[in-house]
């Protein structure tokens, strides 16, 4: 099957090595000019979208990871295509959050107050008027995650000078700023493929690591890793009360792709913080890790609403992101890059490397034996395994992290203990994740 894979930041680049190895024709294309040199030597390169859409024709497989294109992949799927990503009105679920919060709230979720404001001075003054404690967030999407300031004091004024040093610094924000009420609690994601009908193949259920440094410190970034598990009993509150609900709003979008919601659970509910409607990063790996069926049949599947009755692992898989510097502050200091670099894999078996998961990286023969780094941004390559227990999962994935000889690496230990320790024994008291053991 011919497959295009279109990408902007290249988050999930690594499903079109996986696609190769079925046996698909595979084409990437690259929206982001700096990032076109990803992934030379792996994969074939279409020079354009059109170019790339003439070549694939109706019988292919169009696959979009990004925000940015939601109005083309609308365009397409009218046109006879089969399209795997978004849609026009699924995307702003993610990428306007008062909107996303109002629909939220309309399929009978409950949500915290969520305010936009079109400048920093707005802002600034809304949150010295309405003193608590504020998330500071912006509307464009995870390139802006590493920007969110999480709110401490009650009465505010961590967030109020934080706002004010973004006012001094003259930072490059997105033009709207969000500050949503903060709630306390346990993060936890819920995620399912949807094909535009009804949901497709188990419930997933995932724990992300926002903070750079062990213990949940340090500033937030993109994330470093990722506990995840499948479930298939659809009859755990988190999925009925948050994501079961909006099964009609993305049957309304004609969304075709993986759906995931990022919930706050406290004693006193669930509360959706956000939404991500595309392919998530390192979540993606995770999947690979877990499922056992071939990606192309499952992901045409779900681009052509068909159901698919997906094989995948249970217990539960860990990916850990290796990182370089400048990560996680992106490339403004040139002389912080590690662009040009080699990975050292050669004590690596190939079951080893199946475990591996490229972004910013080019090949200088085409083999993994020759892989350097294409990107100036820091993200290189991220490491998965499973286990049948969150402490096995942990075991067998940092014993390929100590392997890996990427010199600067940036990585935390301890993906997973926190859920472990403090997290599941939490949300088991109030009553969820019962069956649940770790």
């Amino acid at each position: 099957m011919k497959i295009l894979f279109i990408t902007c930041d290249v988050v999930a680049i690594d499903l079109t090595r996986r696609l190769v190895e079925e046996g698909h024709e595979v084409r990437l294309y690259i929206d982001r000019p700096d990032y076109r040199t990803c992934f030379d030597g792996l994969v074939g390169k279409a020079e354009s979208l059109e170019a790339g859409k003439a070549w694939l024709g109706r019988a292919g497989l169009a696959i979009f990871d990004d925000v940015g294109f939601g109005e083309i992949q609308s365009a397409w799927r009218r046109e006879g295509y089969n399209v795997l990503g978004s849609s026009a009105q699924a995307e702003r679920l993610e990428t306007d959050r008062v909107f996303g919060q109002s629909t939220f709230r309309a399929a009978g979720l409950a949500t915290a107050p969520l305010f936009d404001f079109t400048s920093l001075d707005e802002a600034i003054t809304f949150a010295e008027c309405n003193r608590r404690a504020w998330v500071v967030k912006f509307n464009q999407g995870h390139s802006y995650d590493t920007r969110v300031t999480v709110g401490e004091r009650g009465d505010g004024a961590d967030v109020i000078d934080a706002l004010k040093a973004y006012r001094q610094n003259g930072s490059n924000l997105s033009p709207v700023i969000t500050l949503q009420a903060r709630v306390w609690g346990v993060e936890i994601g819920v995620a399912r493929y949807f094909n535009g009908k009804d949901w497709v193949a188990p419930v997933e259920y995932s724990i992300e690591h926002k903070r750079l440094l062990n213990g949940d410190l340090g500033p937030l970034t993109d994330e470093m890793g990722t506990l995840a598990w499948y479930a298939q009993d659809d009859s755990e509150a988190l999925y009925k009360t948050a994501l079961a609900p909006m099964a009609g709003v993305l049957r309304a979008c004609d969304f075709r792709g993986d759906f995931a919601l990022n919930l706050m659970v406290n004693e006193s509910g669930i509360y959706p913080l956000e939404a991500t409607s595309r392919l998530g990063c390192p979540i993606i790996h995770l999947q690979d890790e877990l499922h056992l069926s071939p990606w192309g049949d499952f992901l045409l599947a779900v681009a052509q609403g068909r159901s698919y009755d997906l094989a995948w692992s249970r217990g539960y898989g860990i990916v850990v992101f290796m990182a370089l510097p400048p990560y996680p502050y992106g490339a403004k200091d040139v002389g912080l890059s590690c662009q040009g670099t080699n990975l050292f894999l050669d004590n690596l078996s190939p079951a080893d490397l199946s475990h591996l998961h490229f972004e910013e990286i080019a090949s200088r023969d085409g083999s993994l034996r020759s892989l350097y780094v294409a990107g100036s941004d820091g993200f290189p390559l991220y490491v998965t395994g499973r286990g049948s227990s969150i402490v096995a999962a942990r075991d067998q994935t940092y014993e390929l992290v100590k392997k890996v000889c990427l010199p600067k690496a940036i990585y935390r230990t301890d993906i997973g203990l926190p859920f472990l320790q403090e997290g599941l024994p939490q949300l088991q008291a109030w009553g969820y994740l019962r069956h649940l053991v770790g």
